[in-house]
């Protein structure tokens, strides 16, 4: 039978089973792409010169800005463009086919953001609404302290994600589920949806055979979202950006 942690005392009996059971509960209410930005970061406008912006760039300590225009992200200005100009003493507007048009969807999970530092060798992620205005910047900085929240992800197993109501949450539950079918549960990180009680649990499982896990949840009516293993291409690319982290970290 399993225990329903919405009873009498609930929270209390959580935070026992939490403790009893050595699973490390992480709340991730804020790796949306819009909620990770560095203040820092000012965009460029077309008229700012390129010299001043190698300037700015060097104060940043970054080798990308984004350009905006009336509040319109126009695209990505690299360092290494204007330094391969014969006469850099001009301005950004006159350099229009060196923008590119790299950035990420202000509702994009923080995972959207790594293939853009670790496979594009982005400094400097923007971050746009659904109308193209800009939002701000995502630097590896602001990334990093992101990502110091996910403890265990690049760990030996599996990773599960499951969406649930928050009203449905109950983690006694689904511990109890994967403790059936011999698995235990390494962490749980929690993530809400904006505007809404759907949430996503991202489970990290100390095997990467979860095969009846994944069965015995759908019968239980979890919608499992999405499961990877090492064997996964997406997986890999999660390890890489993992190791990516780790040794920008110097870990």
């Amino acid at each position: 039978m399993f225990i329903d942690c919405k009873v009498k005392n609930a929270y209390v009996y959580h935070d026992v089973f939490v403790k009893r059971n050595g699973i490390k509960i992480v709340e991730v209410l804020n790796m949306l792409a819009k909620s990770i930005i560095d203040e820092i970061i000012q965009p460029l406008k077309p008229a700012d010169n390129c010299l001043q912006v190698l300037s700015w760039m060097e104060e940043y300590k970054v080798m990308h800005l984004p350009v905006v225009e009336n509040g319109v992200y126009k695209g990505l200005l690299a360092e290494a463009d204007i330094y391969a100009l014969s006469e850099p003493d001009i301005s950004v507007s006159g350099l229009p086919e060196k923008l590119t048009r790299d950035a990420v969807r202000a509702e994009d999970h923080f995972f959207n953001v790594l293939p853009h530092f670790s496979e594009r060798q982005q400094t400097v992620v923007p971050v746009v609404d659904n109308n193209d205005e800009y939002v701000g910047s995502i630097t590896q900085d602001s990334l990093l302290k992101a990502y110091g929240q996910l403890e265990g992800v690049g760990e030996p197993g599996a990773v599960v994600v499951i969406e649930i109501n928050q009203a449905d949450y109950v983690l006694s539950q689904i511990a109890q589920i994967a403790e059936n079918n011999d698995i235990r549960l390494v962490s749980v990180h929690t993530m809400q949806h904006t505007n809404s009680v759907v949430m996503d649990l991202i489970l990290k499982t100390n095997t990467e055979e979860v095969d009846s896990f994944l069965k015995t949840l759908e019968r239980y009516d979890y919608h499992v979202k999405m499961a990877m293993t090492r064997k996964d291409p997406e997986m890999e690319k999660l390890d890489e950006h993992y190791q990516y982290i780790m040794t920008y970290l110097g870990i």
